[in-house]
């Protein structure tokens, strides 16, 4: 009879360097792909004024069902966020202001329940900081203008007898003088290219504000961090400082939501697309953004910054509730937003 052959055993460290390997070929594999099966869409509210180029119900599936082959599905905590804007060519996730108004809201409620004053200092470092804390190259922290604001900016620069710039530079000026005339005009209201931004600014009072400074210290902050950033450095990567082109001309608001398979990621959407404009608003996958990613980054952040520490609950109900007031003012007072009607959209998604 012959001897019975046992197969030899690795060694301990061969074993876990196998087992790793296994895991991390897993990991590699991609997840099944989530993918939209059904288009629902409903009327929210109807505009008294609605424009007579407005979508009804029929024009706001046929812009999403167009849509559906260009959906990609990505991780809600981890996404970033552009705004609502509906010249995005690309899939967004939606949120008015994107990343920049998100930030400006979770700045304005820290600052409250911290009892902190704002100064232009302590903008600039805790920007620049929740930058480095939650954005990279893969994930872009999110700001917008347009090529016709950029444009006014220019002027007033050439106004001011600093040049006739017609490209945004990308260092600083070394001029001290002409350096505050570009952040003058960068962070004025009627120079922003972002609709909501420039409400908050020239409306503030409206959004809850008891002046413009908290906004224009922000966008201020912003080119700082910008400017402050090498060319080709891994923080100038992290930014997506976008310039959209050509009118603003969305002709519906669409609220998204996903339901059925892949809970944990969110479908992106292009806004722009066949030349068909919606406006685009994620406002699920938003709120869990508020809920988990910004409130923990605060709550940490306060732990180790502010004189007094942050109540995780009190600061994410104190977000919902700016941010609710924000969204009703532009909904209010922002052309052509205001002459739209308001769409439910409701994915299925399969996977």
């Amino acid at each position: 009879m012959a001897p019975t052959t046992r197969p030899a055993r690795l060694p301990a460290a061969a074993t876990a360097a196998v087992l790793l390997l296994v895991a991390l070929i897993a990991a590699a594999r991609p997840a099944a792909a989530c993918r939209v099966v059904n288009v629902d869409v409903s009327l929210a509210a109807s505009a008294s004024n609605a424009t007579k180029d407005a979508y009804n119900t029929d024009g706001v599936r046929q812009h999403f069902n167009l849509d559906v082959n260009r959906v990609t599905y990505v991780n809600t905590r981890a996404a970033t966020t552009a705004c609502v804007d509906s010249r995005h060519e690309y899939p967004v996730i939606g949120t008015p202001g994107g990343d920049m108004c998100e930030f400006i809201v979770g700045l304005t409620v820290y600052l409250n329940q911290t009892g902190q004053t704002l100064s232009q200092a302590l903008a600039d470092q805790v920007l620049a900081d929740y930058i480095r804390g939650l954005f990279s190259a893969r994930k872009k922290f999110y700001y917008h203008t347009s090529d016709e604001k950029l444009l006014k900016v220019f002027s007033e620069i050439k106004a001011a007898a600093f040049g006739s710039p017609v490209a945004f530079p990308d260092q600083e000026p070394i001029n001290p003088a002409e350096r505050d005339v570009w952040y003058t005009s960068l962070s004025k209201g009627f120079n922003q290219g972002c609709g909501h931004l420039r409400l908050m600014i020239d409306n503030f009072a409206d959004y809850g504000f008891t002046s413009s400074e908290l906004p224009r210290a922000v966008v201020r902050a912003f080119f700082r961090y910008w400017w402050g950033t090498a060319l080709n450095s891994r923080e100038r990567r992290n930014i997506n400082y976008a310039i959209l082109q050509g009118p603003l001309v969305g002709k519906a608001v669409a609220i998204v939501d996903s339901q059925g398979a892949c809970p944990t990621r969110s479908p992106a959407i292009t806004s722009s697309a066949a030349a068909s404009q919606l406006f685009v608003f994620h406002a699920n996958a938003i709120d869990t953004i508020r809920k988990t990613t910004m409130t923990n980054w605060f709550v940490n952040y306060a732990r180790r910054n502010a004189p007094t520490p942050l109540d995780p609950t009190a600061f994410y109900e104190g977000v919902k509730a700016l941010q609710g007031r924000h969204l009703g003012a532009t909904l209010r007072l922002l052309s052509p937003v205001n002459q739209l009607n308001v769409f439910n959209v409701a994915l299925t998604t399969a996977s």
